[in-house]
């Protein structure tokens, strides 16, 4: 009975996790009455999971007086360029330097909380955007019209591209709606430039802790 439920709990999302950590949830909850996994569902899980190896990548860290532990530089070496993730029904492109909220359920809540406290078809700034998930996802939520996002980290741009088309394929209107800048959020100059025309009502800010 306990494992039944837990496979119930995982394929409904409510432990917070993200799709492909709740499938692999499964394989362990999806047992016989005497606690031993049988061999055909454990192949179902496994099947229905996906390859636990999606990607190789090496980083380059040339800075030897840096306190980073990772440079910019990315190469692939095996598997696909992208992992996608859902943000607020948005299919968010993800790489090997993204940054990824790490509690998957509770930044669906907060995506709803910030889609609600928006006034429909709104201009919104969202200042340390990262690869534009929040600002994506209000434009293809119909919260907003037009979103202007900014990020310090030239590593967002493939990202926000990447997730920019794959939007484009379902909602190309929203995904035109948004565009993503390379600048700080803390230079007053760049955002006057950069928000010059917008007519913004609503500022997202997701600083970094």
């Amino acid at each position: 009975a306990e494992a039944a439920a837990a496979a119930r709990s995982s394929s409904s999302g409510s432990s917070g996790r993200p799709p492909m950590q709740q499938q692999r949830s499964k394989l362990s909850a999806n047992a016989n009455g005497n606690g031993t996994t049988t061999a055909a569902a454990a192949a179902a899980s496994a099947s229905e999971a996906g390859p636990l190896l999606h990607s190789v990548w090496l980083n380059f860290q040339p800075e030897v007086c840096s306190n980073s532990v990772l440079g910019d530089c990315w190469l692939l070496l095996h598997g696909q360029q992208w992992g996608w993730q859902d943000f607020g029904g948005v299919p968010v492109a993800v790489g090997p330097g993204s940054f990824v909220q790490a509690n998957y359920g509770a930044m669906q809540l907060c995506l709803a909380a910030i889609a609600a406290a928006t006034p429909p078809g709104s201009s919104v700034a969202e200042l340390y955007a990262g690869c534009g998930v929040i600002g994506l996802a209000l434009a293809a939520q119909g919260a907003a019209s037009k979103v202007v996002c900014i990020e310090v980290n030239p590593g967002s741009v493939a990202a926000f591209q990447a997730t920019q088309a794959a939007l484009a394929r379902h909602t190309p209107g929203a995904a035109a709606a948004v565009s993503h800048h390379v600048a700080s959020a803390a230079d007053p100059a760049s955002l006057q430039r950069l928000l010059a025309g917008s007519n913004a009502t609503v500022m997202v800010v997701d600083p970094p802790r």
